[in-house]
């Protein structure tokens, strides 16, 4: 089969590899549509997150879905010809969070495309059979795909509790930032402003959804999002732009006793907070990691109408163009909000 491996800093190759077999209660997967993740660019711009170092070579990409090729021996629930979503978290399910139902936390998970655990930028894969959740007919590929980080938006909005005629802030309108928007949105949000460096992307969050748009570069976030609330500022705030600057403007522009979030991936391993701005307000900061088990509900959400996923993904490209389509979402180029790889 071809794989596109990550082999240093920017650098992709498609190389021929052996097909993988399935053992008892695994899955071998030929996979169709793989979104690209904030996460695989970090691992292609920067090699790491955090602790989490590539070992080159090195397969990313966990935003999978596919059709059954071969069944494990074992497999009872699934049949070849099936059209799954891949769950991308294998957690240990014997740890102390496992026990309490929170996978997305649990210490040994085996997440794909983290290092050192290969992921889905390839033609087959082989997962657990628990990990596959049949697509239904009403749902391409693409969709599929997208229900990861949709899943991952409607935890962060969770996290946040009722958002029934609240005044929300997103600083980030990229994948996720847009996600969380569009999430926010069904579950009751009053007024939603989004910020983002890239005026385009700002155009675009209007276009879906955002009642007001800021650009940081441009105006005073503070100041815009003061007038819009009447000095009162946001009751919840979600960090989605993965940096220093808006954590820090997001602490500025929750409300007194309200919430922030910070969904986003920073470059860096430590950041700087404003800690007196966020002491004074006491308002409560969460921080999100993945989905916990919220691609059930994306599906029906995807799948009733409610959301139209698929007009955020604005490129596509084949296994054998990953390079390009890397270069397209690290780079911003054309416009670019979601990239996805078709195989």
């Amino acid at each position: 089969m071809k794989a596109a491996f990550l082999t240093g800093l920017r650098k992709l190759e498609v190389s021929e590899v052996p097909i993988p077999v399935p053992s008892g209660e695994e899955v071998l997967v030929g996979l169709k549509s793989v979104g690209i993740c904030g996460s695989d660019v970090h691992y292609y711009t920067h090699g790491k997150i955090g602790k989490q170092f590539c070992k080159y070579p090195q397969i990313i990409g966990h935003e999978p879905s596919g059709t059954i090729e071969e069944p494990g021996k074992s497999v009872k629930r699934l049949k070849k010809g099936d059209r799954v979503i891949i769950e991308p978290q294998i957690p240990c399910g014997e740890c102390h969070w496992c026990r309490q139902g929170k996978h997305n936390i649990c210490p040994s998970v085996r997440f794909l495309g983290t290092p050192p655990i290969d992921g889905a930028y390839s033609e087959y894969i082989v997962m657990p059979e628990k990990n596959l959740i049949l697509l239904p007919d009403e749902l391409s590929y693409e969709e599929g795909a997208l229900t990861e980080p949709l899943a991952v938006a409607l935890h962060a909005v969770k996290l946040a509790g009722d958002l029934k005629g609240k005044n929300i802030g997103i600083f980030g309108s990229g994948t996720i930032g847009l996600s969380i928007m569009i999430a926010a949105r069904i579950y009751g949000a009053k007024m939603i402003i989004c910020t983002d460096v890239l005026d385009y992307r700002l155009e675009f969050a209007k276009k879906i959804g955002a009642d007001h748009t800021v650009n940081p570069k441009k105006e005073n976030v503070y100041e815009f999002i003061r007038e819009k609330t009447k000095g009162l500022l946001l009751d919840v705030v979600f960090e989605a732009a993965g940096n220093c600057d808006a954590i820090n403007d997001s602490a500025r522009a929750t409300t007194y006793g309200g919430i922030c979030i910070v969904s986003g991936i920073p470059a860096e391993d430590s950041v700087s907070l404003e800690i007196h701005e966020m002491r004074k307000k006491e308002f409560n900061l969460k921080v999100l990691r993945r989905s916990h088990n919220n691609v059930r509900e994306a599906i029906e959400l995807i799948k009733s109408k409610k959301v139209d996923i698929l007009s955020i993904v604005t490129h596509r490209f084949g296994l054998a163009e990953i390079s390009k389509a890397f270069e397209t979402a690290s780079e911003y180029r054309d416009n670019v909000i979601k990239t996805m790889i078709n195989i």
